[in-house]
C-alpha cells in the first residue's frame, strides 16, 4: 500500500495540516485492513515529513482509542 499527500507546504494555500493527514492515513488503513489483515504487523517506510505524519498517526491511534 502506498500513501501520498500534498507535501508542498512552503508556498501552499492548503488548509490541511499534519493532524488532518495523519487522520486520513488512519482512515485509509482502517478501510484496507479488514478481517485477518488487522492482526498482521505494519511496516512503515517514511522519509522526512512522512515520518512526522506516521508518528502523529501512531500517537493519535494510541491515545484516542478510536477504531480506524
Amino acid at each position: 500500500m502506498s500513501f501520498g499527500y500534498n507535501a508542498d507546504t512552503a508556498n501552499s494555500k492548503a488548509v490541511t495540516d499534519i493532524d488532518d493527514v495523519a487522520t486520513d492515513l488512519l482512515n485509509r488503513l482502517g478501510r484496507e485492513r479488514l478481517g485477518q489483515a488487522k492482526t498482521r504487523p505494519i511496516l512503515f517506510i517514511c522519509h522526512s515529513l512522512g515520518g512526522i505524519v506516521v508518528k502523529k498517526a501512531c500517537l493519535r491511534f494510541r491515545f484516542t482509542g478510536e477504531e480506524y
